[in-house]
């Protein structure tokens, strides 16, 4: 098709965005078509970081004992006791 661009959804009319051919493509094969040059991926740095280790003390927790009283219930209410 002359002029027509090719995109995902099929064959557009690049000033009128008209659907002239419907035709699924992945858009690697559109842009193969359309004549676009795909770049190569930049390469990937890997940065080494050293950490330095800190050591750190735990402060010292002293635990204290704690009085446990028996709750009184609410069965004198019920049955009428005080």
């Amino acid at each position: 098709m002359k002029n027509a661009k090719a995109t995902i959804k099929g064959w557009v009319n690049p000033k009128t965005g008209e659907l002239l051919k419907a035709q699924k493509m992945t858009q690697e094969q559109a842009d193969e078509l359309n004549g676009v040059v795909a770049s190569e991926p930049e390469p990937v740095v890997e940065e080494t970081v050293e950490l330095e280790e800190i050591m750190v003390e735990e402060p010292e927790v002293v635990e204290e004992p704690v009085e446990v009283t028996p709750k009184r219930r609410g069965f004198g209410k019920l049955f009428g006791k005080k």
